[in-house]
């Protein structure tokens, strides 16, 4: 059975905001855009310790122990 992720929230944010601020990230630095690449940083950086959060984790993003 899949998650639904669109109500899923890290803390009071929900975790689709969090994902797409990323996707622009990745998007303005394959771009080679460093204006870009330092604004989407700068939208994605206060939940950058989101990874780390196991609860979050996929299974493709969980490594073995």
């Amino acid at each position: 059975m899949e998650r639904d992720v669109s109500d899923e929230r890290y803390g009071a944010t929900r975790v689709s905001k969090i994902r797409a601020a990323y996707n622009d990230l990745r998007q303005a630095i394959a771009s080679g855009d460093i204006e870009a690449a330092q604004k989407a940083f700068d939208r994605y950086e206060p939940w950058a310790d989101y990874i780390f959060d196991a609860r979050h984790k996929t299974p493709e993003t969980q490594r073995p122990d």
